[in-house]
């Protein structure tokens, strides 16, 4: 997920606070223990800071039980729970859910199969208009990432994207699709994004909003 973040521009080093609050460093490979204590040392105060706003916003991140009359996110939208013996659709602000002894389970399923039908679709339709063709485009279950690219393997991008809005889960796919041109976050890399989205910066921060959402389901 996109969460606050400091980096070191010497050694490219990050620091990333995630919504439950957990502290997450990364640093490239063959960095010394010595050095990774240093550069978080350096950034104490702002780690206690950003850690503290965390907890703080934690009572909101309860998660789905997906029981009967739950209201869960579906691309951005809030929709009721109701179990039925016919296929999981969604109708007039309710989401029916086939009967199931594991309602959990039978919720997610339900968002793995939307995010195949969807999320997939609509990141070949997106890598073809802007020519990038024969790419692998698979659903990851990432908790940590909506999304990744590897210029070997292709692109990773999580189910969990199908609770977001239609327009971030754009984004994320368009975000991807430009680290097989400039795998890193230069400026040239955020010229290209916004090249192809030009009000990319709004959709990444609305996205920002969502960083519950691993802690939800």
């Amino acid at each position: 997920m996109d969460y606050s973040i400091v980096r070191s521009n010497r050694r490219t080093m990050s620091l990333c606070i995630q919504p439950n609050g957990d502290l997450v460093v990364k640093v490239p490979m063959k960095t010394s223990t010595k050095d990774v204590a240093i550069f978080v040392q350096k950034h104490s105060d702002w780690i206690a800071k950003h850690i503290q706003k965390a907890q703080k916003r934690m009572p909101l991140y309860t998660p789905y039980t997906a029981l009967e009359g739950e209201m869960v996110l579906v691309l951005g939208n809030q929709y009721c729970i109701t179990y039925t013996d016919k296929p999981n659709h969604i109708h007039g602000g309710i989401l029916y859910l086939q009967r199931s002894d594991n309602p959990v389970q039978s919720l997610i399923s339900f968002y793995k199969t939307l995010a195949q039908e969807l999320v997939i679709e609509r990141a070949k339709r997106l890598a073809h208009s802007i020519n990038i063709e024969g790419v692998s485009l698979k659903l990851s279950s990432a908790k940590t990432s909506w999304g990744t690219c590897n210029a070997r393997t292709g692109i990773r991008l999580s189910w969990r994207l199908v609770l977001v809005d239609v327009s971030l889960i754009d984004y994320v796919i368009l975000h991807e699709l430009c680290h097989l041109r400039q795998l890193n976050h230069s400026k040239e890399f955020w010229r290209l994004v916004q090249a192809y989205m030009p009000d990319y910066a709004i959709r990444r921060q609305k996205l920002k909003e969502y960083c519950h959402v691993p802690y939800i389901i």
